[in-house]
């Protein structure tokens, strides 16, 4: 009798340890927090604004994150109003299921349809930019996105980066019209303006998809009164890196008119393809008008128009 008693305890207890341990892996995250990285700017700590007085990028109402686990679909967590205008968000864990025993990665912007956390699928193509020094456009274009992570004391703590590259471009426009258009070329595609994101890697790793030789920036309201004008415009670069190319803008004005000019650093050096994550370069162009043949944008040879590559 002893015997059997020792066995049932010694059963009993061993299923006890088992419940507690089971307990443990399935405790839920009782809190999420979000906090958006600095963002390099030449050289120095900033952050990337919706207000470009501040330099900061903040939520708005309507931002919603998605968090992958490792296991399973992805939720969806929309910003609160508590948290519009500023670079921090908290959200109530518990109610979204959350479990301990998986890891965890946040990005942004949210898509319903992204289904393979090994291969988010971005574009950095159709991006418009309304107004001179407009910069709220690019919140569409922001790939924001923590490597996984998993919880601490029931708490899950993000820290999201820029996993492209923003520019800010001054260009001084020559004559007094309206712009409806901007692209940014190299003399060969490099640029990978469709990419897909592994989130579950620890350096979230980039894969290209489609690659371009230029990127555009639609223009709209972008009027000058006066010659030599400097309109400022904003664009979001993916990730590309070869200094054997220069970057070239190709402005287009209302009447088909074509605008050419090398860009360069803000310390008056040519601009070489080097965009890297989570960094903002300020660049600059002057540029001169074209006799509006379209082949200087096509095919890149000189027709008179006093641009070539070579």
């Amino acid at each position: 009798m002893k015997k059997i008693l020792l066995g049932l305890l010694v059963g009993l207890s061993s299923c006890v340890a088992e419940k507690t341990d089971i307990d443990s892996l399935g405790q839920e995250i009782m809190q999420v927090s979000v906090e958006m990285k600095a963002m390099e700017l030449e050289g120095m700590e900033s952050r990337l604004a919706y207000d470009t007085s501040t330099k900061k990028l903040l939520w708005e109402l309507g931002d919603t994150l998605g968090i992958f686990p490792n296991v399973g679909g992805q939720v969806e967590f929309p910003i609160a109003s508590n948290s519009v205008g500023t670079t921090y968000a908290k959200f109530d864990g518990g109610g979204w299921a959350l479990r301990s025993n998986y890891s965890y990665s946040a990005y942004y912007p949210f898509n319903f349809y992204n289904r393979n956390v090994k291969a988010v699928p971005f574009s950095y193509v159709g991006q418009v930019q309304d107004g001179d020094n407009a910069v709220v456009h690019m919140g569409d274009y922001l790939f924001l996105a923590s490597a996984p992570m998993t919880a601490q004391n029931g708490t899950l703590d993000f820290n999201l980066g820029h996993l492209g590259n923003i520019i800010e471009l001054a260009l001084t426009l020559p004559v007094a019209t309206t712009y409806t258009s901007l692209d940014i070329y190299t003399n060969s595609e490099i640029f990978p303006v469709n990419v897909t994101f592994n989130l579950q890697s620890s350096d979230l790793k980039q894969t290209n998809v489609k690659y371009a030789n230029h990127l555009s920036l639609g223009l709209e309201n972008i009027t000058t009164t006066t010659a030599n004008q400097v309109v400022t415009v904003w664009m979001v670069f993916p990730v590309a890196s070869d200094t054997a190319k220069t970057l070239t803008a190709v402005v287009t004005d209302i009447h088909g008119r074509l605008y050419v000019a090398d860009v360069y650093t803000s310390t008056g050096n040519p601009a070489t393809v080097n965009f890297n994550r989570n960094k903002k370069r300020t660049l600059k162009a002057s540029p001169v008008l074209t006799d509006g043949s379209k082949s200087v944008v096509e095919g890149w040879i000189n027709e008179g128009t006093g641009f070539d590559w070579n």
